[in-house]
């Protein structure tokens, strides 16, 4: 949804998985989803555990963990949605 929201400003989004990193180039574009966005700062930890597990164990995350973040994406793309110029 960072990407996207990039690419609706006209920004060109980095090829990078870097939630940091896209949080940094989207926040100044968004100002009004700028804390909603920097609670998925973690996930870039998830999203590389999650496509590289050689590289150590598991997260530990527990389920209510799990479940937070997803309500947390879920409100995002409601907000993101909301500003777009149509309804899809």
């Amino acid at each position: 949804m960072l990407k996207a929201l990039l690419v609706a400003a006209g920004a060109a989004p980095p090829r990078s998985h870097d939630m940091e990193l896209l949080i940094q180039a989207a926040a100044p574009l968004y100002p009004t989803l700028r804390k909603e966005m920097q609670a998925f700062a973690r996930l870039t930890e998830w999203l590389t555990a999650s496509r590289y597990p050689d590289l150590g164990g598991g997260l530990g995350e527990a389920p209510a963990d799990v479940a937070e973040m997803l309500a947390l994406i879920k409100a995002f793309g409601a907000n993101v949605r909301a500003l777009a110029p149509f309804r899809v």
